[in-house]
């Protein structure tokens, strides 16, 4: 007897593609729910909403995270009554497990999977999560792991309590990047390199930073200013104009940041980690 299907409810690019993914992997039916008629949905309205519930044995709710709390609701009440030998799952890492309370309300056992990368747009099979880490919290978590690494992915278990703590540091390796890129980008463009030339000379380094970080740890791989200690080209940095307001608090921030690692190195004596403080803490234009 083959698995229960798995319905995917008001999917996002995300719940799209791990949906599929979790249906290649387990070898489950797929069913697309959506709220209106759209290429690739199976079931559409209140009344296709109730036939998908029926049928599925794993729910995945996965509308955008503002809208989560209201379908889950809204879905669990259409929900076979008894769904004690079935599954309901949400894909946020922001969002507590207790907005698919509904669910656990009818005898569903609830869980989190948090796929952790971008879904710029939707993809199909199993490729989705092939080398993705995924974030599980709740219920099921060996049935749930099983099918991650079935998809190629690799499972990471996240205690419900550190949710958000988990998530920041999530949203500051995926999403911050992108802002201190942005300013680098902008950097090397104000100093006469084109559009093009200023993308991959920031992307070339941060590629080879983030390398260095992996393969031997954040203070090892630490170079520049502030790593050996040149207070003079630190403050000329700093006395550069700034390309949009707050550029300069946000390199005065991400110094102090840099410094702090530098200091865990050890290569920097105490004249020098003092002189570097009061100078990333005064008043210098920026």
């Amino acid at each position: 007897m083959s698995p229960g299907p798995i319905a995917v409810l008001a999917p996002s690019r995300a719940g799209l593609s791990v949906g599929a993914a979790l249906a290649a992997a387990t070898a489950r039916p797929r069913i697309v729910w959506s709220r209106g008629p759209r290429a690739g949905v199976d079931e559409v309205g209140e009344e296709g909403l109730r036939r998908a519930l029926e049928r599925a044995a794993w729910v995945v709710v996965a509308p955008r995270d503002d809208a989560l709390r209201e379908l889950s609701a809204r879905a669990a009440s259409l929900a076979p009554p008894d769904g004690s030998e079935r599954l309901a799952l949400h894909l946020s890492g922001a969002a507590g497990i207790d907005v698919l309370d509904p669910f656990a309300a009818r005898g569903y056992r609830v869980a989190v999977l948090h796929p952790l990368r971008p879904f710029p747009a939707a993809e199909s099979g199993s490729e989705a999560l092939r080398g993705v880490f995924c974030g599980l919290r709740g219920a099921a978590t060996e049935e749930l792991a099983a099918a991650c690494r079935a998809a190629g992915a690799r499972p990471l278990l996240v205690a419900e309590e550190e949710r958000v703590r988990y998530h920041r540091g999530a949203a500051v390796a995926s999403n911050a990047i992108v802002a201190l890129l942005d300013l680098a980008r902008r950097d090397l463009e104000r100093a006469g390199l084109d559009a093009d030339d200023a993308r991959a000379v920031a992307g070339s380094l941060a590629e080879r930073a983030v390398g260095d970080v992996l393969r031997v740890g954040a203070e090892a791989a630490l170079t520049g200013p502030l790593a050996r200690g040149d207070e003079r080209v630190v403050a000329a940095h700093l006395a550069v104009g700034e390309d949009l307001p707050g550029d300069g608090a946000l390199l005065r921030a991400l110094f102090r940041a840099t410094l702090r690692v530098a200091e865990r190195s050890g290569g920097l004596d105490e004249s020098t980690r003092n002189a570097l403080r009061h100078l990333l803490e005064s008043d210098l234009p920026a």
